[in-house]
């Protein structure tokens, strides 16, 4: 592909911080500067000198060394009538006292130029702030009233922010309190900002702005975006929308996939954090977070602490630069032309991915990584600050004249824009199957042809540049043109794309046969207004006059209309010959056919359930439509639980869980066995590879919990000993393992909505959220006295309930991770809480159900709305609760081993059915049809339907 090459490295005393590089033009010599700052604030600036090619280091320091400061963060203030040199704005630490407390130590910042590579004197007083500065953000962008440019310099650290504008060359105006002025999209935005980047779209014409976009990453994982449009009355519009990443976000660029961006092509948006892999959001302006790109494997290598985006094998596409902390740069492909499945370690998320291209081993972690003509020869060096100092990297020039040299050979070979689709087994090795692209397009032509949809085919051949070029017979379409069926001939090849060459002789000939039959006037028309006569009036006008000539004769002698030795049915043959090889013949409905051939494949594999309607699109088979709910009556079926258990007086279930789609019946046992089960015909489901030849899913000790994913295809599983194991269901494979992540057993599983976190509780008390994506836990809730029996996430995501045998119910914010409230069902505090249940039609209505005979409904405020009990005064405590899809029944499960079946809407207790001989553990209800699972300790698992 390309290498690498360091060509300049200077060391640094003192670690940079991650924000302490950057690139200045010199406005005198027009030179590229390097500016890279310590922590103790000595550093380095290093220009390159043409004449005596070189790389030319200068030490300079912000401040005297001896202090006891630390640079927090640095930036270059723009070329202004104020800035004439390098300005730098830096912020920093300094401990006044022995201590190195909160209480001894200041902040401020200030600002000085650099003069000749020398420190100037500062040309204002340090200015205190009361908070650390941790992060500073130049931004140049355009006033909306004014259309002039604004230098504003936004100051972040800890939850308070800051901003000031250059009023003069020795001050800087604080403008925090009229920010709405400069910068409205800021005014409202927390102050936790380490990250940011900002976007100006003008008018090409007249350079008046038409569009900001502002990005800001926050350390508790918050992403905001900002997209300001400027109407046609001179007003603005803002669209703010948010994202919430697992850790803080460490970089934020906004890019064009063309290094020279085209004429309304559209900006995207990467992001890196210090767990996740990198995202890029495509198309940013129109799809917002809608459409996201993993580059999968790029956090194999400990956090992502900068990136930077430009071309770096020159073929004028940009590439994605990461520097991290374990010691390597990622370089990537930017994700925007190709695709390929959204799979990443397995698992499966609301994007798609794509793999790191290429991998730079670095001598220390990168604490910054930049992009610039440093050696102005027109070719980008890559700039990396580690902790060891300051590296600079070029493009092998050897490997530049290869490049540039196969551009060119593809291009005069015609094939620089093809691109295959290349097949990939899952280790990413090549099966050497390889499909053209321009293939797909046909195969959709065909369906568009075969089905009539004219128009579309025609759009699609002229967007793609591929024509169909299919026959149904080329055998029927050479005797046409032996025959002299010109009509026919002239209507089939309207789809197809054929060399001008064969388009001239072809018309030519039926021109000829015209005047023949003395049809002079059909032969005038062709001949005149038809393309492919018009390039012959062009390219050979002597040829196309001797039609014209032909045309004016009172007769027809085949003599002078032919060349010699040639006669009408000579050329009927060889043009029958030329275009017979211009065309195919593709069996009928070749892509319905292939996609069938995939099902069946996919069936073969055990991928597809056989024997079911599949959902085509979504490559599973088709949901069932919900029936009406009602209460189950009669016993449907018991299933063997213990057959493949060599312990059988171990092998009763712990836990079971329908699958959202209905597909699935999974359940969890006491020795840690997990098996799917088909509820239709109560067996091991055969249809999946691994249980037809008896291999398992398995936990290490008893399974406590079990959750499916929203889109049905992850299975979480938790177990006694405090493990977790988050598996593949259609092959059986462990995707993601969290090991011990509580001391006691796991009580209860549930996936977020967008299946990148889990939550989960324990016997020992905690709540916990696990970020899929980065294998970590990235939040905690305490508060719990006793066992957390189950939690779960609110509709809206932004809280989450649980139920403790402390006998109380506490609804916890999901952003600061802290109790809101605490809700006591009864009044008491010795009554168990077994679980919450959210109730379809009414959002802000949960179920509770505690040990006891009854089970109510409480609002968010912890209000009892309703309140449904069994009327029992002993022996009739609940000790399970499910409630039906769409929330009109409440299914309790009592400690007498019967189910007791509550009418929502009339509050009545309709059916009461015994259904086990021992002590039921739990139970769960299918997501479309009235069929209950319940499980007891007397080994059975039964189904119960209306």
């Amino acid at each position: 592909m390309f290498s690498l090459k360091e060509i300049f490295f200077r060391p640094l005393e003192c670690q940079p911080n991650i924000n302490t590089l950057h690139i200045y033009r010199h406005p005198k010599t027009g030179n590229q500067q390097i500016f890279l700052f310590g922590l103790d604030g000595a550093g380095v600036v290093v220009e390159y000198i043409k004449k005596t090619n070189e790389c030319k280091p200068y030490p300079i320091s912000l401040q005297d060394i001896q202090a006891d400061c630390r640079i927090l963060s640095m930036e270059l203030l723009p070329t202004t009538k104020y800035n004439t040199y390098p300005t730098i704005i830096y912020g920093y630490a300094k401990t006044t006292g022995l201590s190195n407390n909160d209480e001894s130590t200041t902040y401020h910042f200030d600002r000085v130029q650099i003069v000749d590579n020398t420190i100037s004197k500062p040309t204002m007083q340090s200015r205190a702030l009361t908070f650390a500065p941790k992060f500073l953000k130049t931004i140049i962008t355009k006033n909306f009233t004014t259309n002039e440019n604004e230098v504003i310099l936004v100051i972040s650290g800890g939850d308070r922010l800051a901003f000031y504008s250059e009023k003069n060359e020795r001050l800087l105006q604080d403008i925090t309190k009229i920010i709405d002025i400069y910068l409205p999209e800021l005014s409202h935005t927390s102050g936790n900002i380490c990250a940011m980047d900002i976007l100006t779209i003008s008018d090409p014409e007249t350079n008046q702005l038409k569009q900001r976009l502002i990005a800001c990453g926050h350390s508790d994982g918050l992403l905001d975006l900002y997209i300001t449009d400027v109407q046609i009355d001179g007003g603005i519009k803002t669209t703010h929308k948010t994202v919430e990443f697992d850790s803080f976000i460490s970089s934020i660029k906004f890019f064009y996939y063309n290094q020279k961006p085209l004429e309304d092509e559209q900006p995207h948006l990467l992001v890196t954090s210090a767990l996740e892999p990198a995202v890029v959001y495509r198309n940013i302006t129109l799809n917002i977070f809608t459409d996201p790109v993993v580059l999968s494997g790029t956090d194999s290598q400990d956090c992502i602490t900068s990136s930077c985006v430009c071309d770096i094998d020159l073929d004028g596409k940009n590439e994605i630069l990461l520097g991290t902390f374990g010691r390597y740069c990622f370089i990537c492909r930017v994700p925007i032309e190709n695709r390929k499945t959204n799979l990443i370690d397995g698992l499966t998320f609301v994007g798609e991915i794509f793999p790191v291209c290429r991998a730079l081993s670095l001598a220390a972690s990168a604490y910054g990584i930049l992009a610039c003509d440093f050696t102005n020869d027109d070719l980008d060096e890559i700039i990396i600050a580690t902790t060891k100092g300051l590296h600079v990297y070029q493009l092998d020039l050897s490997e530049v004249v290869k490049l540039v040299e196969n551009r060119l050979d593809k291009k005069r070979n015609g094939n620089e824009n093809t691109s295959n689709i290349k097949f990939l087994d899952i280790n990413n090795e090549d099966m050497s199957l390889e499909i053209e692209s321009a293939d797909v397009i046909r195969l959709i032509q065909q369906y568009l042809k075969e089905n009539n949809l004219l128009r579309t085919l025609a759009q699609l051949q002229e967007e793609s540049s591929i024509s169909l070029n299919t026959v149904d017979s080329i055998e029927s379409f050479s005797s046409e043109i032996h025959n002299g069926h010109w009509d026919t001939v002239l209507q089939t090849i309207q789809s197809l794309k054929l060399p001008d060459a064969k388009l001239i002789d072809l018309y030519e000939q039926i021109v000829i046969e015209l005047i023949e039959l003395r049809e002079l006037g059909a032969a005038r028309t062709l001949l005149r207004q038809t393309d492919p006569m018009i390039i012959l009036k062009q390219q050979q006008p002597d040829r196309y006059v001797h039609l014209e000539d032909l045309l004016t004769r009172s007769y027809f002698d085949p003599r002078e209309a032919y060349a010699e030795g040639q006669n009408k049915e000579k050329r009927r043959q060889s043009i029958a010959t030329a275009l017979s090889g211009e065309v195919s013949v593709v069996p009928a409905s070749r892509l319905l056919a292939l996609l069938g051939q995939a099902l069946k494949w996919q069936q073969h594999q055990g991928l597809l359930p056989p024997g079911t309607s599949i959902d085509l699109f979504r490559g599973k088979a088709q949901v069932r439509e919900q029936e009406e709910e009602t209460y189950p009556s009669q016993l449907s079926r018991v299933m063997n639980v213990r057959k493949f258990h060599l312990e059988k007086n171990k092998a009763h279930v712990e836990c079971a869980r329908f699958s959202p789609d209905g597909q699935y019946l999974v359940t969890g046992s006491f020795d840690g066995i997990i098996e799917v089960w088909n509820s239709t015909t109560g067996k091991i489901r055969k249809d999946l590879k691994y249980q037809a030849q008896e291999h398992f899913m398995i936990m290490d000790g008893a399974v406590l919990a079990l959750c499916f994913s929203r889109d049905s295809e992850m299975l979480a599983t938790g177990s006694q000993d405090g493990q977790i194991k988050v598996w593949k269901i259609l092959t059986g494979q462990c995707l993601r393992k969290f090991d011990k992540v509580h001391l006691k057993g796991v009580t209860s599983l549930t996936f977020s909505k967008d299946n990148t976190q889990l939550l989960s509780t324990s016997f020992d008390h905690f709540i916990r959220i696990h970020g899929l994506k980065s294998g970590k836990t990235i939040k905690e809730f305490r508060g719990h006295a006793s066992f957390v029996n189950n939690a779960i996430f609110t509709m809206d995501n932004h809280h989450v309930i649980s139920a403790s045998s402390d006998g109380s119910v506490k609804l916890w914010s999901m952003k600061t991770s802290e109790c809101t409230a605490t809700f006591k069902s009864f009044g008491s505090t010795d009554i168990t809480v077994n679980s919450v249940h959210l109730l379809a039609k009414n959002v802000e209505q949960f179920v509770v159900c505690n040990r006891s005979n009854t089970v109510v409904i409480m609002n968010m405020q912890g209000q009892i709305v309703r309140s449904f009990t069994n009327g029992k005064k002993e022996n009739g405590d609940f000790i399970c609760c499910c409630v039906s899809p769409r929330g009109e029944w409440i299914y309790c499960c009592g400690e007498d081993m019967m189910l007791y079946c509550f009418n929502v809407q009339s509050g009545k207790l309709e059916k009461v059915l015994s259904i086990h001989e021992k002590d039921v553990i739990g139970m769960c209800h299918h997501p479309h049809q009235n069929l209950i699972a319940t499980f007891a300790e007397d080994g059975t698992l039964k189904l119960w339907k209306s």
